[in-house]
């Protein structure tokens, strides 16, 4: 019935009308097939799906609730309604409105009309609630949440870089902050010794032992083992698969996982926001390996996302640096904003 009542109006249809079932039928088999071939729409829903299960899987969030769904009835019809209502550990209310960014260029700024930001600024005076805009830069998996107000003019629009929706990140404020450890990360296994024929391209193994490795120091610890594979599946650092061959004979197949150009005498290496990490297992249930999107969001709960490291976990063999980015103090103005029209 709900979904009668959001297309019946535009289709002229109604309860009582002959046919009605099949004529309402073909109108949204018509709609989803338009859907199905709009791959923007596809990705920008996606992505405001992705966005509820990252808030969800980082822990700082009491409950989530969509914004825009259902009827708003007020005295003025000037109003945007965000995505979702965040309602934080502190008891903290925000309003997020979530875009979905995939400019080549970091330099490429997302940019709003005057008019939109309108509306959602007068939605924040209305329900007394802050605004937000959570952009997800699809092209490196980061996400952003930079509040309306400080959302800067761009000659006749609104809109921000990358670089600069960074500088003003206050993703910290729903729990996300950057995770690091020692590099590399090696799966190895073991195999039954194989003699390698010369010119021999094909060769069938035995897997007999499996080990694991963070910084050159073998993993023994159940949880640390997850916490290397979990880095290892959807940390983004390059792979490589080399074999150690002895007497001609193949002994092992490793899985490294490391840094392109680790930064000398540090001592550790970044692996990605916890937000990133998590997006990564989102895409793997929603996005085929050749970039076909098969569902708007997992069949499963947001908790199942989660991948609890304590926060008063500091390793044996797996070392962790955890860093919460704060914003810039840089401020921006709203001086000389565009005229709407």
């Amino acid at each position: 019935m709900d979904l009668f009542d959001v297309i019946g109006p535009s289709a002229d249809l109604k309860l009582n009308d002959s046919g009605v079932l099949q004529t309402f039928l073909n109108s949204v088999s018509d709609a989803f097939t338009s859907a199905q071939g709009t791959p923007t729409l596809l990705h920008g829903r996606r992505v405001e799906a992705m966005f509820a299960y990252v808030a969800a899987a980082l822990g700082k969030c009491i409950a989530i609730k969509e914004e825009d769904a259902g009827d708003l009835y007020a005295s003025s019809t000037d109003l945007q309604a965000p995505d979702y209502r965040l309602i934080l550990n502190d008891e903290t209310e925000i309003l997020v409105e979530v875009k979905n960014c995939h400019k080549r260029r970091l330099t490429a700024p997302l940019t709003f009309s005057p008019q939109y930001i309108q509306k959602l600024r007068n939605y924040e005076a209305t329900f007394r609630r802050p605004v937000y805009v959570a952009t997800f830069w699809s092209r490196w998996s980061k996400w952003s949440l930079v509040p309306l107000a400080k959302v800067p003019v761009r000659g006749n629009h609104f809109g921000f870089t990358m670089q600069e929706a960074m500088l003003m990140n206050e993703m910290r404020s729903i729990g996300d902050h950057m995770i690091a450890t020692t590099p590399p990360l090696i799966l190895r296994l073991f195999v039954d010794p194989v003699t390698m024929a010369a010119g021999q391209n094909r060769v069938i193994v035995r897997t007999r032992a499996v080990e694991m490795y963070c910084g050159g120091r073998k993993v023994e610890d159940k949880f640390e083992k997850k916490v290397v594979m979990y880095f290892m599946l959807y940390g983004g650092w390059p792979q490589r698969a080399p074999v150690e061959i002895q007497d001609g004979r193949l002994m092992w197949i490793d899985h490294v996982a490391e840094p392109e150009q680790p930064t000398p005498g540090q001592g550790f290496e970044m692996i990605d926001f916890m937000s990133g990490l998590i997006s990564s297992t989102f895409t793997r249930y929603t996005v085929t390996d050749i970039g076909e999107i098969r569902l708007l969001k997992p069949r499963f709960d947001p908790d199942a996302l989660r991948f609890d490291i304590p926060r008063d976990y500091h390793g044996e063999d797996v070392p962790l640096w955890r860093f919460e980015i704060f914003p810039s103090s840089l401020e921006t103005s709203h001086e000389a904003e565009p005229a709407p029209g």
